[in-house]
């Protein structure tokens, strides 16, 4: 197999092509999260946000914060990991929103000081356009939360 030198000026630009996107993606699943933590889903919320402190922990970026930072990291991942493995001590909403909030702050911090990560929402009724089989399939996080909602408030009264 033959490796391809790409050129340090490309490099540059295909690295922030690669940022920018993982901002909009990691914008967006944190958002994602607030919702759930603002619903009262701080598990779901945690899991999520779990994903994005993954990938930050697998980056570079991850080796140049201060110590304080990587503790505060090191106690969301150990959070995240009881939450994914089924542990009896469920997260509360409150721990929820700090790792968050503290995940928005570092990777607004680490990923483009000055500016604040940002994602593009998705078009108002793109999710209603979907044609063919799945078209009456819900998409949305809102939707299924609502959907299982109701399944288990028809469990309740059955």
């Amino acid at each position: 197999m033959t490796s391809v030198l790409v050129p340090d000026e490309a490099a540059s630009h295909l690295g922030a092509i690669l940022l920018a996107f993982n901002r909009q993606i990691f914008g967006a699943l944190l958002d994602e999260a607030g919702e759930l933590a603002e619903l009262g889903q701080a598990a779901s919320a945690v899991l999520i946000a779990g994903t994005v402190l993954e990938y930050f922990e697998r980056s570079p970026l991850a080796g140049v914060l201060p110590p304080e930072q990587r503790r505060q990291i090191a106690e969301w991942r150990q959070l995240r990991n009881q939450v994914a493995h089924g542990s009896a001590t469920a997260p509360t909403v409150r721990q929820a929103r700090q790792i968050i909030d503290g995940l928005r702050q570092i990777l607004t911090a680490t990923l483009a000081p000055g500016e604040t990560v940002h994602y593009l929402p998705p078009e108002a009724g793109a999710a209603r356009a979907v044609k063919g089989k799945y078209s009456g399939v819900p998409t949305s996080s809102g939707d299924f939360i609502k959907r299982k909602r109701e399944e288990a408030d028809l469990e309740d009264r059955g």
